[in-house]
């Protein structure tokens, strides 16, 4: 495998960025390794998704949301808006960095190496975002969090956003 393979593996696995919530899957690690043998692209990217959601713990889940807003912080058009300093920074990249490291080399290093040989880096970015998506469903059920999200609809026009779904 060369470096840049490698490096495309890593990239994809950080791609994973995608908000949203998904359902916890109920396949333990332990259960999704003895899928690592198996025939399908599909199938192999399934088990690695079912092994990254399941083996993940809610500190793990913490330190991946926090790598999330990190990084979207960067962007120049909210990164006025956040206040995180480069020591806090490296703390939160190196935290991240664990969680992903311990998943791809130990937790979950069958499921990844089939899906990498049976769909290449595609299929490792997909269960990453399964991943994201689970870590980014807790930090949406925050009580907090819902509040700011229903901040949104008292300014805008509901009658307005109806009518446009209804047809009139």
């Amino acid at each position: 495998m060369t470096r840049t393979s490698i490096i495309g593996i890593i990239f994809g696995a950080c791609l994973f960025a995608a908000a949203g919530e998904a359902s916890a899957q109920s396949a333990s690690p332990a259960a999704s390794a003895q899928q690592a043998g198996v025939e399908t692209a599909a199938q192999a990217q399934q088990a690695l998704g079912d092994c990254l959601v399941t083996a993940v713990s809610d500190d793990d889940k913490r330190a991946l949301v926090k790598w999330i807003f990190a990084v979207l912080a960067r962007h120049p058009d909210v990164k006025p808006l956040s206040a995180i300093n480069a020591a806090q920074n490296d703390r939160i990249v190196r935290d991240a960095a664990a969680v992903f490291e311990t998943l791809m080399a130990d937790t979950c290093a069958l499921q990844l190496r089939a899906a990498v040989r049976r769909s290449g880096t595609d299929a490792v970015g997909k269960s990453f975002e399964r991943l994201g998506e689970t870590a980014m469903g807790a930090l949406l059920q925050d009580p907090n969090v819902i509040a700011g999200v229903s901040e949104l609809m008292q300014h805008a026009d509901t009658a307005r956003i109806e009518r446009a779904i209804l047809g009139k």
